[in-house]
């Protein structure tokens, strides 16, 4: 089989990487930027030089291929997964746009194609263990997740490194986080509601709400629903001083009859001090919390997740948690034991407990270890 990851960044590299090796998989990279290229060829993958916002160009190479996986900025996602679905392909997408992916259900039934989207850690992995459970006995009636990809030591000013684009990390800053309580969705603003917490192996954490939960605030009959994100303490009060100087605003503004957009410049000055060195560790930390309801009472489940960083291979854990159940979805597709036309939440790919199965067997095989407890609250 043919497969095409559009995207070559870190997450995309590693995918490519895991995929090329998997027998019956012939993998090709796309991206318009040398450098990504170059380094997943060093990995041993064909590449091709794309302009992932050029639809010609992605139209033409994905009828090239047999399944799609789009792993680009979250900018480009939605426009691309409409290429990739009128093209009539398969895909499994991890790009985790803003826009409805559901806007797009009707015309991937029409073309019977197979998408997946968000595909990843969180959402991905945290929403298929949700459908696991939603699709059993009992009623869920509480879901809290919480996920952060940090640096493996809390060092430098900002107490952060950014594990994916950080451009997207800032829109985790200043998106207004939909959340579900008392059954009802509420908007509240980014980095509000803060709780501290600990983690084995971590330590302190500070949590935050963010616009993470997606898909899952379809499941209208679960009254509670968060998603909360990680950061080590500090780092909160750092990011809400700068969004409340403007410093994030997209809204130009005049400074000595220069218009400049502050959040341009915010990048500009910010994302070298979050930049990883070659070979530095980070972290992936993830606590999902899933309250069932029973006959005899409830109980809470809860799904830890500690990964670091693989010297070995060069593969920072982020990429890991993130590549690696986006390749086993893949394979389930590829494999057709996950086969249901149009867009798909993971939630949806958890409801069949063959597929959770296999996803979590083929993280555990890797080394990402998803551990559930159990609590009996009543």
């Amino acid at each position: 089989m043919r497969i095409v990851v559009l995207g070559a960044g870190r997450v995309g590299r590693a995918i490519v990487r895991d995929l090329a090796m998997q027998p019956g998989f012939d993998v090709t990279a796309a991206d318009r930027d040398a450098g990504a290229l170059d380094r997943v060829q060093r990995a041993g993958a064909r590449t091709v030089r794309v302009d992932l916002g050029s639809a010609p160009e992605v139209t033409a190479l994905v009828r090239e291929h047999d399944l799609v996986v789009g792993a680009g900025p979250a900018a480009l996602g939605r426009q691309t997964l409409e290429r990739v679905i009128d093209a009539g392909r398969n895909v499994v997408d991890i790009s985790f746009f803003a826009e409805d992916p559901f806007e797009l259900d009707a015309r991937a039934r029409d073309r019977g194609v197979t998408a997946v989207v968000d595909a990843g850690v969180a959402p991905g992995l945290a929403s298929i263990v949700y459908g696991r459970l939603d699709a059993g006995a009992g009623t869920v009636s509480r879901y809290v997740c919480y996920v952060g990809g940090l640096p493996a030591t809390a060092s430098g000013m900002f107490r952060y490194k950014a594990p994916f684009a950080p451009a997207d990390v800032l829109e985790l800053y200043t998106r207004p986080a939909r959340h579900r309580e008392d059954g009802v969705v509420r908007t509240d603003p980014a980095l509000s509601r803060r709780e501290v917490l600990e983690f084995p192996g971590v330590g302190t954490l500070e949590a935050f709400l963010t616009d993470g939960l997606r898909t899952l605030l379809r499941e209208a009959h679960v009254p509670a629903m968060r998603e909360m994100t990680l950061r080590y303490p500090g780092h909160v009060e750092q990011m809400l001083l700068l969004r409340e100087m403007g410093l994030f605003d997209t809204r130009p503004v005049d400074v000595d009859g220069v218009t400049v957009r502050p959040r341009a410049v915010t990048e500009r000055l910010l994302f070298p001090l979050w930049e990883f060195a070659p070979g530095e560790a980070d972290v992936t930390v993830m606590r999902v919390e899933i309250d069932v309801q029973e006959r005899d009472g409830t109980t809470r489940h809860v799904f830890d997740l500690l990964d670091r960083y693989d010297a070995a291979s060069d593969t920072s854990s982020m990429a890991r948690t993130t590549g690696f159940t986006c390749t086993a979805i893949v394979g389930l597709v590829a494999s057709g034991r996950y086969a249901r036309t149009g867009v798909s939440a993971p939630e949806d790919v958890g409801r069949e407990a063959d597929c959770c199965a296999e996803v979590l067997r083929y993280l555990e095989e890797r080394g990402v270890l998803l551990r559930e407890r159990r609590q009996r609250l009543r």
